[in-house]
């Protein structure tokens, strides 16, 4: 059954039509099973990764249970912002946190932007509901494990902007490159050894450094590099290693934003994320293995007390020292 264009003051025979519709749209939803047909397989098929389809598919069959409990119609042709509102109200009396507040309205968000461009609904109105303020959230917040793999994931199509956006993340992720330090790659700076491979960075100050590339970072840059020879049919060592889609020069700083800002809405982990985040995260990590003193020359801090910043941020107060003592 298609889903068409749904004007105001459809038909009885109509609203009948969106009804039954909606009513296995629901469904699917409430018993769980993947949706392999009408509206919720053209909208869950936008996502590649399977952990990002079963997040949103939750986040709305809470909303559609919401709407169901409290006795209000659950078509989507009829469901009005005062509803939406509602919903992220009864979110706050669940004690959620804020950001996982924000993530189930972004779903919600996301699903009727789509119902919008579809035409079945006349507005997104999710839009129209205010996010709860997320206290000490900053830009250099490290992301978690998941929240990663979930980016790691978005983008595994052959298209080469699928392919550009892959590649530019998974070195952000693997090496914590500097968005400057990413731009100023060219294709010469990868350099191959037997067992793996490296970049030549130019980091601040006209320092130097040699990073190497973990597997997943150099499989998914040898896929963008196929990729845009069949796209561009050249490839020469003085380019950059990251261009636009119109390979018109390096890798431009709007662009690499606007890769990150798309990704974290694409998946739900957030609009906010930003290539220092990558770099927070990787630094972070490192951290929680290895000793100060390597992570700062891994990460080329000059000074060791920036590094520690970083070390500070990721202290839980779970995790105090206090607990190993034992008198």
């Amino acid at each position: 059954m298609e889903w068409r264009c749904l004007e105001a003051g459809f038909s009885s025979s109509d609203e009948d039509r969106v009804v039954e519709i909606q009513n296995r749209v629901y469904d699917l939803i409430k018993k769980d099973e993947d949706p392999t047909h009408g509206l919720l397989y053209g909208f869950f098929e936008n996502f590649n990764s399977e952990k990002t389809k079963i997040a949103y598919k939750k986040d709305l069959k809470q909303f559609f249970d919401f709407l169901k409990e409290n006795g209000r119609s659950f078509v989507v042709t009829k469901i009005k912002v005062e509803h939406a509102v509602s919903f992220r109200n009864h979110l706050n009396d669940l004690e959620l946190k804020d950001s996982t507040i924000n993530r189930k309205i972004s779903s919600c968000s996301a699903f009727w932007k789509y119902l919008f461009k579809r035409e079945i609904v006349p507005k997104n109105i999710f839009e129209f509901v205010d996010r709860n303020k997320i206290a000490n959230i900053s830009k250099t917040r490290a992301l978690e494990n998941e929240e990663i793999s979930c980016l790691l994931q978005a983008w595994t199509g052959v298209a080469y902007n699928e392919a550009l956006y892959n590649a530019v993340l998974h070195v952000f992720f693997y090496t914590g490159i500097r968005k400057a330090e990413l731009q100023s790659l060219k294709v010469k700076d990868l350099k191959k050894y037997p067992s793996f491979c490296s970049l030549i960075i130019k980091a601040k100050g006209g320092e130097v450094a040699e990073q190497r590339l973990n597997d997943l970072a150099t499989e998914a840059l040898v896929k963008y590099l196929e990729v845009r020879i069949n796209t561009f049919e050249s490839l020469d060592e003085e380019d950059f290693l990251f261009v636009s889609s119109k390979n018109t020069g390096q890798i431009s700083a709007t662009l690499i934003d606007y890769i990150f800002k798309k990704t974290g809405e694409y998946t739900g982990v957030g609009s906010w994320i930003t290539p220092h985040v990558a770099r927070a995260s990787f630094i972070s990590h490192l951290l929680d293995k290895h000793p100060v003193q390597k992570v700062s020359k891994e990460v080329r801090h000059k000074d060791i007390k920036t590094t520690l910043g970083y070390y500070n941020r990721i202290q839980k107060v779970e995790n105090s020292l206090v607990g190993d003592i034992t008198y």
